[in-house]
């Protein structure tokens, strides 16, 4: 009895040959399969396939006594999976078996039931089956009998078969496995034939591709013989090259690499790791592809991309094979755009070390951050330049610089678009085509019209700090040079802003009274004289919290200076951003307003008044003096304006308090 091995959770199953049978044969049956005719189907392309008619052919050439061989039967050869390539008969050869040389008949079990071809392509072994087993009618005269063919590295490639009138197994197979002897030595010698052919093509095919790469400057003929090259190697596979947006040209089957960091990017992938990936489409799947990167000694400059159908299309010597193409024209391609790199590069670097020396100069948050606005939209030719800064809660993102006014102060989110890709990962972004990119929507660049882009994340000792973003509405605008080059300036740009955020912090500090936030007496006494040198007029309010002595001693001293922070912040919200409030001294808190007249700074003492009356806890009360100067007063200073304001601060307590008095009383 021929037993079937089949494996299951590591335990060895046996099923008897008889069961395999009875199974097929039932299940042909239900399905309802036409026993009076074979299935008729195209060969197809696959390589494995042509080798072994190849082989066949060749081999029933050599055979001495054909008669002999064919005397009692056909002999067949299939694929491995179970369809009939080649039948080799005598020359009553019956009608039914006849066929296109283009065709092949399907003879796996689940198209015509019970065959040994059917059998070997299901379960791997040697075995017959007699006439009466077979569910086909065409067969029922026939005993057949198979045996599985295997190449140099033990994996079945194919399928010996016979087809005897007469029943004899044992001879049969004892036959058949002569054959297959001298099959699998010819086709082990056809192996070392093709691979020695396949070898001195390639030898003449790249000492070619090379004197011809190395023989000119000119990308574009570059670009064409790296397709042309491959294309000859591979003419059945689908080849694209991925390059980066600086170096596309036209009439060629190139796309653009993006930068954005994707596991499932296997062009992206190879290009950024600088080395060759194999990769399956879908697991157990035959259909696969190969990406390449075209290396040079200064970097990686695309990635050639082969989509193949047959997973072993490609042999370990095939993969780096390819490898050794695509490192050629790497270097090729760098030899051709070396020189004007380097240019681009020098000019870059002196822009950049320029910029870099001139925000050294300043700690003055303003000027560094026009500089970098100016600076980088000449440099790159951007329309669009922004620094964003995280906000203290560490949950948005503000634009605090751009060339644009209109965008200083928008707020974008973390969470979404190319600045919260950047925040969120922490790692730079180049995309050559908004539009095109579908895996990021961003309202925020749509809105500016932006096509091209790079945003670099400003880190201040591993802490994101801010976001540099530079854009164009035109695509493919910024090279991978520009990119590299802004990382760079993002690093330096990092400690400067560091610095000038410190500096900022610590003037604001110099000039703001601790407890309210608000302006201290000094910096006020200095505006004052800045505006009575420059502007027409001005008013002072002098604000006095009425008994607040009396606040303290009934609450305590921490409520009462709750009651200021809470004067304060009324205060701050009140007025334009040209005011300055100030804590004048004690339970005194100031007001300046530039360009305001006596009657104006009337109506705003009311509003503010009126407001602590409403809003502070507990509820106070707040005297007021206003004075106002202009320009042709005999006795014009800050001096005279404050102690005309203090006049009528103290009229306005004496008349009953919590009310604004103008000077003169």
């Amino acid at each position: 009895m021929v037993c079937c091995n089949q494996f299951n959770e590591g335990k060895e199953i046996l099923y008897p040959r008889e069961q395999i049978i009875e199974e097929y044969y039932q299940k042909a049956l239900e399905d309802g399969i036409d026993p009076s005719q074979f299935r008729i189907i195209e060969k197809g392309n696959d390589i494995k396939d042509a080798q072994l008619l190849t082989v066949f052919h060749r081999f029933l050439h050599f055979v001495r006594d054909r008669d002999l061989l064919f005397e009692h039967g056909i002999l067949i050869l299939a694929n491995r999976e179970g369809k009939v390539l080649e039948l080799a008969h005598p020359s009553d050869f019956p009608d039914f078996f006849q066929k296109g040389d283009s065709e092949c008949f399907d003879w796996s079990l689940e198209a015509i039931g019970p065959n040994a071809i059917g059998l070997t392509a299901k379960k791997g072994i040697s075995t017959f089956v007699n006439g009466s087993e077979h569910y086909h009618h065409l067969l029922k005269n026939y005993q057949s009998t198979s045996v599985p063919i295997s190449d140099s590295s033990k994996q079945m490639i194919g399928i010996l078969g016979f087809l005897s009138t007469r029943n004899y197994k044992a001879q049969a197979l004892g036959c058949l496995q002569g054959i297959l002897v001298a099959f699998e030595l010819a086709y082990l010698e056809h192996e070392k034939f093709v691979v020695l052919e396949r070898e001195a093509k390639k030898r003449d095919a790249l000492f070619d591709m090379t004197q011809k790469l190395y023989s000119t400057m000119d990308v574009n003929e570059i670009l064409s013989e790296a397709i042309h090259t491959f294309q000859l190697f591979y003419p059945e596979v689908q080849i694209e090259l991925w390059l980066t947006q600086e170096y596309l040209v036209s009439n060629l089957p190139i796309k653009q690499l993006m930068f954005i960091p994707n596991r499932e990017d296997i062009n992206g992938q190879a290009f950024l790791e600088g080395k060759l990936i194999l990769r399956r489409r879908k697991q157990n799947e035959k259909n696969g592809e190969i990406a390449a990167p075209l290396r040079g000694k200064q970097g990686v400059y695309g990635v050639i991309h082969i989509s193949y159908d047959q997973i072993d299309t490609f042999t370990e010597e095939e993969i780096s094979f390819i490898s050794n193409i695509a490192d050629i024209i790497g270097m090729a391609f760098e030899k051709a755009k070396l020189y004007q790199q380097s240019n681009h590069l020098v000019k870059e670097l002196r822009a950049i070390n320029e910029l870099t020396k001139r925000l050294n100069q300043s700690l003055t948050l303003d000027t560094i951050l026009q500089i970098v606005i100016s600076e980088l939209t000449k440099l790159y030719d951007a329309q669009h330049v922004s620094v964003l800064k995280v906000s203290e809660k560490k949950d948005c993102l503000t634009v605090i610089a751009s060339n644009i006014n209109s965008n200083v102060g928008m707020i974008v989110s973390l969470d979404s678009g190319y600045m919260g890709h950047v925040y969120q990962n922490k790692e730079p972004i180049i995309v050559s085509d908004i539009q095109a990119n579908q895996q990021i929507v961003d309202p925020y660049m749509q809105g500016l019209g932006c096509r091209s882009l790079m945003s670099v994340p400003i880190l201040s000792n591993d802490e994101m700090i801010g976001v540099l973003s530079v854009s164009n509405s035109k695509p493919l605008h910024f090279s991978y040079d520009d990119f590299k080059m802004l990382q760079h300036f993002a690093q330096h740009l990092g400690l400067v802003l560091t610095n000038a955020f410190l500096h900022e912090k610590l003037q604001k500090v110099a000039i703001t009274d601790y407890l309210t936030g608000l302006y201290n007496r000094s910096f006020l006494d200095s505006k004052m004289q800045e505006s009575q040198k420059n502007d027409e007029l001005g008013s002072l309010i002098l604000f006095d919290i009425d008994d607040f002595k009396k606040i303290n001693d009934t609450f305590g001293h921490q409520i009462g200076d709750q009651i200021l922070i809470q004067f304060a912040n009324i205060l701050e919200g009140s007025i334009r951003s040209t005011d300055i409030a100030s804590r004048w001294g004690g339970e005194e808190i100031a007001l300046y307003l530039p360009q305001i007249d006596t009657d104006i700074a009337l109506q705003i003492g009311k509003r503010i008044l009126k407001r602590v009356g409403q809003e502070t806890s507990p509820k106070i009360t707040a005297s007021a003096g206003i004075a106002t100067w202009k320009q042709g007063d005999k006795d014009l200073s800050v001096i005279s304006l404050v102690r005309h304001a203090d006049q009528a601060l103290y009229a306005a307590k004496h008349k009953g308090k919590n009310q604004v008095i103008v000077y003169p009383a």
